[in-house]
């Protein structure tokens, strides 16, 4: 890694550890890698101030499988329920995802820190171009033109 992207990367974990306290979720980051499957599910479901639909099993994810399968339907409420549009988690491989792949845990906490900002949960002129520039190059024209008038993607975090 060239000392462009650890620079980022250090900037990603910075921003991450501000949403999960934020989020009163009391961890603290050293790596984008820390993002496994059962933190992303919890910082969703303090999001969404709700409990996903995963059965024991898959919450208590010991195995791969089960891994997966929950990244599956994090990936899935992010994307359909509380974004609501298409910024390229259809693209994310949840296998990769809940193996910590680095680009994919890259981009899902960039598209996390969006999210904080968007809710005011990180203050949002602090993010730096890197990480809006994650999610405005999977945005499509006219879902970029909201987010650049500070108007949230419609279903953004279930109505706020």
């Amino acid at each position: 890694m060239d000392n462009h992207s650890q620079h980022e990367a250090a900037q990603d974990v910075e921003f991450l550890n501000l949403l999960l306290e934020g989020l009163d979720i009391p961890l603290n980051l050293t790596t984008p890698v820390d993002l496994t499957p059962s933190l992303l599910i919890a910082i969703l479901e303090s999001l969404v101030q709700d409990r996903l639909p995963l059965t024991p099993e898959i919450r208590n994810a010991r195995d791969f499988g089960s891994k997966v399968e929950a990244m599956k339907v994090f990936l899935g409420v992010l994307g359909d329920d509380v974004i609501g549009v298409d910024i390229g988690l259809a693209e994310v491989d949840p296998r990769r995802l809940a193996h910590g792949e680095w680009e994919e845990t890259i981009f899902v906490g960039r598209v996390l820190i969006w999210i904080g900002g968007e809710l005011d949960i990180i203050d949002r002129s602090e993010l730096p171009d890197f990480i809006k520039e994650t999610v405005a190059a999977n945005l499509t024209t006219s879902t970029f033109a909201q987010a650049s008038t500070n108007q949230a993607p419609r279903n953004m975090l279930l109505d706020q």
